[in-house]
């Protein structure tokens, strides 16, 4: 399942940008399924475990860098208004300690880019 989150703006349409990622994101979804289904095709057991192996490399990958992406994004909102570790976690609906991982996660793939 898919979920967007969007723009903090009350009532407000979400922008074109936002329809097109969650359109990407079922796209996403849809060439994973075919990708799985090509290497349950391929009659070479061991050619199909690489492949196999292959995928989960990428998507293990892709993990990491969502993950990233996401703290990037919390501090984002953190620092767009001068709030609190606690205003963030609300705003966010997770705990203070998540909030604090997130931004300290954000803090240190800016520094490692540096």
């Amino acid at each position: 399942m898919i979920y967007a989150y969007a723009e903090r703006v009350e009532n407000a349409e979400p922008s074109s940008a936002a329809r097109n990622v969650v359109a990407d994101l079922a796209s996403m979804r849809t060439a994973y399924l075919e990708i799985e289904a090509a290497i349950r095709e391929n009659p070479d057991a061991e050619a199909a475990f690489g492949l196999a192996t292959q995928l989960r490399e990428l998507i293990d990958e892709l993990v990491g860098e969502a993950a990233t992406f996401r703290a990037l994004m919390a501090d984002r909102v953190f620092r767009s208004e001068d709030m609190s570790l606690a205003e963030l976690a609300r705003r966010l609906k997770i705990s203070k300690a998540r909030a604090d991982q997130l931004v300290r996660a954000a803090k240190a793939a800016v520094a490692e880019k540096s």
